[in-house]
């Protein structure tokens, strides 16, 4: 019975890969659970990428459920490291430690 109701929230799970300008906040609503993955921010891949991490905050600032969010750093929580060898690792046993921030927008900001 548990696979089965795991099964039909997982037919509920919504993916995008769109901008975060041009995502509608106005459909989300307060039980919705939300992931985003940006670009890191001082990391050498997106070193030409332009976006404008305090205006990102800001948005994430207004999203009305529960956020987590992949980085190296950020003004959220962190609520697990994740401690592994990357791809971007300028020596092959460097270790990166990659985090995972939350933010309970159920909460007064």
């Amino acid at each position: 019975m548990e696979q089965l109701e795991r099964l039909q929230r997982l037919e509920q799970l919504e993916l995008s890969n769109l901008d975060y300008k041009d995502f509608d906040i106005s459909k989300i609503k307060p039980t919705d659970i939300i992931y985003l993955d940006p670009p890191y921010i001082n990391t050498a891949s997106y070193k030409d990428n332009t976006i404008n991490y305090e205006e990102f905050y800001k948005w994430v600032n207004t999203i009305p459920c529960h956020v987590y969010l992949s980085s190296y750093e950020s003004p959220l929580k962190v609520v697990r490291i994740m401690k592994h060898t990357s791809i971007l690792a300028q020596k092959k046993n460097d270790l990166v430690y990659e985090k995972l921030f939350y933010r309970n927008g159920l909460l007064p900001l």
